[in-house]
């Protein structure tokens, strides 16, 4: 049974993944504040992209953007850090970028 009020919600009334898991690896922290820094970037640079907005231009001008998942991938093959847990904590900081 869903306790009510146990599910977070962003501005579209989607549900919001967990929190941030205290237990992760300090690798996969570290990669954290690097991929936040490098959405904040990719936001003032106007290059950062929500996951429909990537679907809906699929390729020409998306391909010079980021989403939250491109991001992801990038530190999680670069930095072998967990893609899941990355993807979860990019979520939760930018939830208007899901």
């Amino acid at each position: 049974m869903i306790q009510r009020g146990y599910l977070r919600r962003d501005r579209h009334g989607r549900p919001l993944p967990p929190p941030i898991s205290p237990i992760q690896s300090p690798k996969t922290l570290e990669a954290f504040e690097r991929a936040s820094a490098m959405v904040i970037s990719c936001v003032r640079e106007a290059r950062m992209l929500t996951s429909r907005e990537a679907l809906a231009l699929a390729g020409g001008e998306a391909r010079n953007k980021e989403t939250l998942y491109s991001i992801t991938c990038q530190f999680a093959r670069e930095e072998g850090v967990d893609f899941q847990d990355l993807l979860r904590d990019l979520e939760n900081r930018f939830p208007e970028y899901m």
